[in-house]
């Protein structure tokens, strides 16, 4: 436990003063209420005194000037409590939140979250953060940076889309133009002739959500009787509710499983065959987007890239 605070303080002292800092998990501390004498946290707790743990973590806090945000909100019991022990209905207070004391404030609540399944005995903690942000921060609405569909402007028809678009631009900014050239307007002007041809021709793409393509109505389907057997344990904890709900929790596994694994599958055959027919570009590029394949496939993969190059070699 020495060693795994002093690791923390290394970790914190890197941090600018003026930066916040947030620090939350599974601390495995008891946390008592009369630990608020010391201006390091509230006095609403579970726990009436601290164990060994948690005066390792309050002595923590004095040191490196940071505030125990956890044990600062009143909250019903069932809104503090962050882990049950198993095969029983006794509570623990363990997981904590804790923040640099010159952004305490910034912190407005802290509670668990006991409805959340993420197939763990502990509640999720969740912290409501609410910073203020200076004005001379604030970035205008609408200049985020956008995904544009370079595909449609490397084809043949594309670019000359393109060139005929970008010509007939640079046409209307000359004839606008009149009086002394002025380098700094003329490169301006150019610039946003060249980025609004390309968005004409171009367009944007719509960013997927994660696990779009092989997450499918079978696992939404499983999941949900997952968390229905998990609000019955919940409710009533029995064997059979324990049993039932470990079941389904395997079946989700499996399932998703192998949905996400046939789907890369699918992904490196598509690599093979761009690679086949020698779209170097279009090969590279699903090559990273297939990142999260495993080792031994793209190994076969490189093999059989190799194995093409050195045939045209020949």
């Amino acid at each position: 436990m020495v060693d795994f605070y002093s690791k923390l303080e290394r970790i914190c002292s890197r941090v600018p003063k003026y930066e916040m800092a947030i620090i939350m998990g599974d601390l495995n501390t008891k946390v008592g209420r009369k630990e608020c004498r010391h201006k390091v946290s509230g006095k609403y707790s579970l726990n009436e005194h601290s164990n060994e743990n948690g005066s390792f973590l309050v002595q923590f806090a004095i040191r490196n000037n940071f505030y125990i945000k956890s044990k600062t909100f009143p909250h019903k019991t069932i809104h503090m409590d962050t882990w049950k022990i198993p095969g029983s209905t006794e509570v623990n207070q363990i997981d904590h939140v804790l923040i640099s004391a010159r952004h305490a404030s910034s912190i407005i609540d802290v509670r668990n979250s006991r409805g959340a399944n993420y197939d763990s005995d502990h509640y999720i903690v969740k912290a409501k953060v609410r910073e203020r942000i200076s004005r001379g921060w604030k970035h205008r609405a609408g200049c985020g940076r956008r995904k544009r569909n370079s595909e449609l402007i490397t084809s043949p028809e594309g670019k000359m889309r393109y060139q005929a678009s970008l010509e007939k631009k640079l046409e209307e900014t000359k004839t606008i133009e009149s009086g002394p050239l002025d380098m700094n307007k003329t490169w301006k002007d150019v610039k946003e002739t060249i980025i609004t041809a390309g968005e004409e021709v171009m367009g944007t793409t719509t960013i997927q959500k994660r696990n779009v393509e092989w997450f499918d109505e079978e696992c939404r389907e499983k999941i949900t009787k997952k968390n229905e057997a998990r609000r019955r344990m919940l409710q009533k904890e029995t064997r059979g509710s324990y049993e039932k709900y470990k079941e389904l929790q395997k079946e989700v596994k499996k399932v998703c499983k192998k949905k996400k694994k046939e789907h890369l599958q699918k992904q490196l055959e598509e690599i093979e065959q761009l690679n086949r027919h020698d779209e170097r570009r279009k090969f590279y590029k699903q090559w990273i987007k297939s990142g999260k394949a495993t080792i031994q496939d793209k190994k076969h993969v490189e093999m059989k890239t190799e194995r093409s190059c050195s045939t045209k070699k020949e």
